[in-house]
């Protein structure tokens, strides 16, 4: 069995170069999420979707299902740091908008493109 951590696997953490006490911080905050109140005002005001460069992973069902078990109303999702094959990140941003058609009102979408790139307006636009 896989051991996660708030939606995190522990052992991609580990492997990216996860400090332990970060590990160790991030239960900790585990066990403080779960004194919270039933879902009311919480926002997660930072929280990535998909798989990043260094290693950290979170799906969107993972992210809700810790919202929910959390008592966290919303979430500020920013898509992982994965450019894709048109180096526009446009794989990476229509994965936070699936989340937030999903979960209307509960996923908050940002988008992200490289302003120094080729076609970053038009995806900004886009997204």
């Amino acid at each position: 069995m896989t051991r996660r951590l708030l939606g995190e696997d522990a052992a991609l953490l580990a492997a990216a170069g996860a400090p332990v006490d970060a590990l160790a911080a991030a239960e900790r905050d585990a066990v403080a999420a779960a004194a919270l109140p039933a879902r009311g005002l919480w926002l997660d005001a930072h929280v990535h979707l998909g798989r990043d460069r260094d290693g950290h992973a979170l799906a969107a069902a993972d992210l809700v299902a810790d919202m929910d078990a959390a008592g966290i109303a919303a979430a500020v999702c920013f898509p992982p740091d994965d450019p894709g094959a048109d180096g526009r990140f446009t794989a990476a941003n229509d994965l936070v908008l699936r989340a937030a058609a999903q979960e209307p009102g509960r996923v908050i979408p940002f988008c992200r493109v490289d302003p120094g790139g080729d076609g970053w307006r038009e995806e900004l636009e886009r997204a």
